[in-house]
């Protein structure tokens, strides 16, 4: 999913900005003196002239794969299962903000805050769920607030109790001028200069937008079918050491049947990788 979502920024953004490829790395060491082992972006996106008037200087992807929502049993209608899940992604996303050393047992989440406000770092935590679904932030940061599920309201993390520094990270990362809508920025950039020009060369994608669509759903549903994959594998195994009627009892429980040899080698040929075609 890291390289997923790399290989869509690699491509995206030199699009609607000056970023070039090289400006966009994985995992970028050495970003916080305070912490020189810590690697607060899966993927940084730089810079390479510093401009005044933008409030942020690099962009620290924070890519998070979190537990599925589990909706109470009050929650019925969707709207309730909607707003259940954006509070969700929300409590995730908050988790992210409050940064972690595990490298460095001196420096303190707030002292981690406020240097990556002096150096103008702007931390963007991107949630996805195991149904695929994208969390505010990163929902903004593709698809805009107008085709978002949620929608980012920064009074969300305002209302809890959060130290002055990670509070003033938070509304950083939230400037009013912050990068969002790429997805249909590169597009539109795209149409204007190219016209009805495919999109790479393999004719499977008119815009941007959409390959990065592709790209990423196929990424997500290879993800979703490995944890799958390892589920059944892990429940298969641990049956094998109970007797014959315990494991009846637990793959009925669990709605589980002994996987097929077919099921095995569809599943593993669904995780083969895709070739980028970038």
């Amino acid at each position: 999913m890291r390289d997923a979502l790399y290989t869509v920024c690699s491509n995206i953004s030199p699009l609607i900005s000056e970023v070039l490829p090289s400006n966009i790395q994985i995992e970028k060491p050495h970003l916080l003196a305070q912490a020189p082992k810590m690697r607060p972006g899966d993927v940084v996106i730089d810079r390479p002239i510093d401009i005044a008037t933008e409030p942020h200087k690099s962009t620290l992807i924070d890519l998070t794969m979190i537990p599925p929502y589990k909706a109470p049993p009050e929650c019925t209608t969707f709207p309730a299962i909607t707003k259940g899940m954006a509070t969700h992604h929300r409590l995730s996303e908050y988790k992210k903000f409050k940064l972690k050393d595990s490298e460095s047992s001196h420096a303190t989440a707030d002292q981690l805050a406020q240097e990556m406000i002096a150096k103008r770092y702007r931390l963007l935590p991107f949630t996805v769920d195991h149904q695929g679904m994208l969390g505010p932030i990163a929902s903004e940061f593709l698809l805009g607030n107008d085709k978002s599920f949620f929608s980012s309201n920064i009074q969300e993390y305002e209302t809890r109790q959060t130290s002055v520094p990670i509070s003033k990270l938070i509304q950083f990362s939230q400037h009013k001028k912050r990068k969002k809508n790429v997805l249909k920025r590169a597009t539109k950039h795209w149409r204007e200069t190219f016209g009805n020009k495919w999109y790479t060369n393999t004719f499977h994608a008119q815009t941007p937008g959409q390959w990065a669509k592709q790209v990423m759903g196929i990424t997500f549903s290879m993800e979703s079918a490995k944890h799958i994959l390892r589920a059944t594998n892990l429940a298969y195994s641990k049956s094998l050491h109970a007797t014959p009627k315990q494991r009846k009892i637990s793959c009925c429980s669990m709605n589980l049947h002994t996987p097929s040899s077919y099921t095995v080698r569809s599943l593993q040929q669904a995780m083969l990788p895709v070739t980028n075609r970038a």
